[in-house]
């Protein structure tokens, strides 16, 4: 098992609140396939605010070629994407992820 580390770039068009930012790694490699959860990290209760910047680590046991990076910011805490929400809008590798926290990947978020 490793642990990964990146930072949520929240951004510039967010609500001002508190919400659960969900952060998924996704194996995409797959052509022509739905993509399949292979981790994830809940951050419960996340003051939000336009820029914020949200760290964390996400572990997991091996990172698939393809692999990619899922964020939603959510206030509702439903787990839906509901208007408001922030969520990363682009496909984003998972090797953008750092190894260490000094090295974390950005990962940047957009309302929806």
């Amino acid at each position: 098992m490793s642990t990964r580390f990146g930072v949520v770039v929240v951004g510039d068009d967010a609500a001002a609140g508190t919400a659960t930012v969900h952060v998924s790694l996704e194996d995409a490699g797959m052509a022509d396939a739905a993509s399949t959860r292979i981790a994830e990290v809940e951050l419960p209760e996340v003051p939000i605010r336009a820029g914020a910047e949200i760290p964390f680590e996400i572990d997991v046991d091996e990172v698939p070629p393809g692999a990619i990076v899922r964020v939603h910011v959510d206030y509702s805490g439903d787990r839906s994407l509901a208007p408001g929400d922030q969520y990363s809008t682009i496909s984003i590798p998972a090797d953008v992820l750092g190894r260490a926290a000094d090295d974390a990947g950005r990962i940047p978020v957009r309302r929806i």
